[in-house]
């Protein structure tokens, strides 16, 4: 994220929900939240709604981070206890209840701000230790609605990340495991 001097990544609150959500600045895609089938919603329309995103953020272990340049959203992250997920029990996959589940992480291409996924991960990477968590688990979609490399995004941080099943994959890491391997990598770069 040090190609764009203006970006930081911030928690969203439930006072800042309800402010962008009004004044029309937040659109969160989120499958493993939205309601199912919601009626009228267009195609690229936004259908998680702040009532779908506030579990979330009452919990003290889950959050959103979102990434702003210049105060415009350019980017979020969505993760939390795989309960708080409503439609968690649809993947393909079986998801760990003790890990913190990466369910969205999503740069806005026209942003044009490079290495902002990786910064969001390292955001909730962080959220991950200082809240005592000691496995990452992230959805990867292939639906169009997510870029397709956003399983490359998590296996080049280290992750392991499963075969694809129905458009899905997981992808996986140890807590502690990750930060040992980026404190290496930062020691033979510098």
């Amino acid at each position: 994220m040090d190609s764009h001097p203006d970006v930081q990544v911030v928690d969203l609150d439930g006072d800042s929900l309800a402010r962008m959500w009004l004044e029309n600045e937040l659109c969160i895609h989120c499958p493993l939240l939205e309601a199912e089938g919601l009626p009228g919603a267009l195609p690229g329309e936004c259908t998680t709604r702040p009532q779908d995103v506030e579990p979330l953020l009452r919990d003290r272990r889950s959050g959103v981070k979102l990434a702003l340049a210049d105060g415009k959203l350019v980017g979020y992250a969505v993760f939390g206890r795989p309960r708080l997920f409503r439609n968690a029990a649809r993947l393909p996959f079986a998801v760990n209840e003790d890990a913190l589940l990466v369910a969205a992480l999503y740069a806005f291409p026209r942003a044009g701000v490079e290495n902002l996924e990786a910064g969001l991960l390292a955001a909730v990477m962080d959220f991950a230790r200082e809240h005592d968590y000691g496995v990452v688990q992230a959805v990867c979609r292939q639906d169009g609605a997510e870029p397709v490399g956003m399983a490359d995004l998590f296996s080049a941080a280290g992750f392991a990340v499963s075969d694809t099943r129905n458009g899905m994959c997981v992808a996986e890491t140890a807590v502690e495991e990750w930060f040992e391997a980026v404190e290496s990598a930062d020691e033979k770069t510098s």
